[in-house]
């Protein structure tokens, strides 16, 4: 019942009833093929972004935890992926929590990775995959990711910028 971002091209993906919004790089303009929602910061080799889940049906809903991440290749093919849950070198973790949303709401997770180049795995899509959910979403995400590594936060209420950004 629920999904981040909007389906692909392919229409793949599709778990109705959240949405998402757009990708930010650094302090730059949105790019307009992202999915993700953020306005975090880029390092020399780290980029963090802000994933939004919006509940986008009549019903109310209620998140508990962290997103389930992919990522996938031009063909949609599984890459290597390691998610690691909690803090990212941008906001801190709040940990687990039950997140009501009406329709309309949303709820944030901190996303980061870092591009060094080094064992990189070249991404372009992303499947989310809501806590406690079996259905996912591909959405775009043309992005060097080293090792496959995502750094994650759980969801919660409210936007949280720390760690000195």
């Amino acid at each position: 019942m629920a999904h981040a971002g909007r389906r692909d091209d392919a229409g793949r993906g599709g778990a109705g009833g959240l949405r998402g919004g757009r990708q930010r790089h650094g302090y730059g303009e949105p790019d307009g093929e992202s999915q993700l929602n953020g306005s975090a910061s880029e390092g020399q080799n780290d980029v963090g972004t802000m994933l939004d889940l919006t509940n986008s049906s009549r019903h109310a809903c209620a998140l508990d935890g962290y997103p389930g991440l992919g990522l996938l290749d031009s063909r949609h093919r599984v890459l290597r992926t390691v998610t690691h849950q909690g803090d990212t070198f941008w906001t801190n973790d709040t940990g687990r929590r039950i997140v009501g949303l009406a329709p309309g709401q949303t709820a944030y997770a901190g996303l980061a990775w870092t591009h060094t180049g080094d064992n990189a795995v070249s991404a372009s899509y992303l499947e989310v995959t809501p806590p406690n959910s079996t259905t996912h979403l591909t959405i775009s995400f043309r992005q060097l990711v080293d090792g496959g590594d995502l750094d994650v936060t759980a969801l919660t209420g409210t936007v949280s910028f720390s760690n000195g950004i």
